[in-house]
């Protein structure tokens, strides 16, 4: 008998879905810090900065660490889809809140959703995460320059907003809820696609070759260790059933030392200076701060989410290059402080520029390189387990690099 052909993926259907999927995933959170100022304006006397910035990674995280312990008795796709929906009618009221409620209950009301929107957040991304790592290996940088893309797309958005939505700082201006409104549809809407394409993956050829041959890998190494597979059972949509000892999710956890916390330390090293570092060096050229802060976070997020799709083609770092390249990035982010602090010829419009470039594309395409290398690495029936992890590695950078800049390097200038 002939051996089966690969199945391809026809009209990258699903290409385009893990890409969707990447920006459903971070698209709500996303829409929320772009709407800081809706939130500022509309809740007088209460820190929602902190709580966006540092309180809601709390949960984010917490929640991904469980469901590494406790999603072997869930299908992963299930769970992004039902968390999808619940996504999708959290942020499309989060908006309306202040506008209906009074100050003091919508301020519970508002930390209250988006404490839920982090957890339920952690969740869908651990299982996303799992999801993409337990097909072929490049469908977790896929799914990964999606969130990246998430970023570029509310950028646009949201000089939309300026042109259209101008604010004055004032709270009875209603310019500041439509930009809110737009920017949390646009999550809305991606959330309704992810949950279609959820449905139609499964149903692909290139979906059911792949889980089907993860499944007789999983077999074979039963078989190799001298397991039973009746007593192991290898059930569909989850495929680490083997691998759900606590020993066994430790040995992964450090056979990731190098990679997964290579992919933190990138997290930590971009959240200690982006945005607020970023931002504190004024650009000589813009008389608008709005515009000011516009530009130099969208140059980020395009140069970011750039690296991402170049680091999916052309893969030129391998396991230790990787951490290489991780500590060589310290020499950029360094140099933002000088900007910060207008020191000579770090304070020069062109070298701001040129630096920032090297920190969203460093940020996109090592990390996606440490996930790729990651995963590759990974056995048949630990893939998923290695992509779940990696997710909580991600978290956990954003969550100390942000701590790092709130309660510490904020208050250097």
């Amino acid at each position: 008998m002939e051996p089966e052909i690969p199945a391809k993926d026809a009209y990258n259907f699903v290409y385009f879905t893990f890409l969707a999927l990447g920006m459903a995933i971070l698209l709500p959170w996303s829409s929320l810090v772009t709407a800081l100022d809706y939130f500022i304006v509309k809740l007088p006397g209460h820190d929602v900065d902190f709580v966006v910035s540092i309180l809601s990674n709390g949960p984010f995280f917490a929640t991904n660490v469980l469901m590494i312990i406790f999603g072997k008795w869930f299908g992963v796709k299930r769970v992004v889809g039902i968390c999808m929906m619940l996504m999708m009618v959290l942020t499309l009221a989060l908006p309306l809140i202040p506008q209906v409620a009074g100050s003091e209950s919508a301020w519970i009301w508002v930390v209250s959703i988006i404490i839920t929107i982090s957890a339920v957040n952690g969740v869908m991304q651990c299982c996303a995460y799992g999801l993409a790592g337990s097909l072929a290996d490049h469908n977790i940088a896929t799914l990964n320059t999606g969130i990246g893309l998430s970023g570029l797309t509310v950028s646009i958005a949201r000089a939309i907003s300026l042109v259209f939505f101008p604010t004055d700082g004032t709270s009875e201006n209603e310019n500041f809820f439509y930009g809110a409104i737009m920017y949390f549809a646009i999550g809305g809407v991606f959330l309704i696609i992810g949950v279609i394409l959820l449905v139609i993956l499964p149903k692909t050829r290139y979906y059911q070759y792949h889980i089907d041959e993860e499944e007789d890998k999983e077999y074979l190494a039963c078989l190799g260790r001298g397991d039973s597979p009746v007593t192991t059972p290898l059930l569909p949509d989850n495929s680490y059933k083997n691998v759900e000892s606590f020993s066994h999710m430790m040995k992964i956890h450090n056979e990731l030392l190098i990679t997964g916390y290579g992919f933190t330390f990138i997290y930590i090293q971009t959240f200690c200076v982006y945005p607020a570092v970023l931002l504190k060096g004024n650009l000589s050229f813009l008389n608008s701060k709005s515009w000011e802060v516009w530009l130099i976070i969208t140059i980020f997020c395009l140069m970011d989410t750039i690296s991402r799709i170049i680091s999916e083609k052309l893969m030129l770092l391998t396991h230790k290059t990787t951490a290489l390249f991780t500590m060589l990035r310290w020499v950029p982010i360094i140099f933002c402080f000088f900007s910060a602090y207008e020191v000579p010829f770090f304070s020069l419009d062109a070298f701001k520029l040129v630096n920032l470039v090297i920190i969203g594309f460093s940020n996109g395409y090592i990390g996606n390189c440490q996930i790729m290398v990651s995963v590759d690495k990974a056995s048949a029936e630990e893939k998923e387990i290695t992509a779940k992890f990696l997710s909580a590695f991600r978290i956990l950078g954003v969550l100390v690099g942000s701590l790092v800049s709130s309660f510490g390097i904020v208050h250097m200038f």
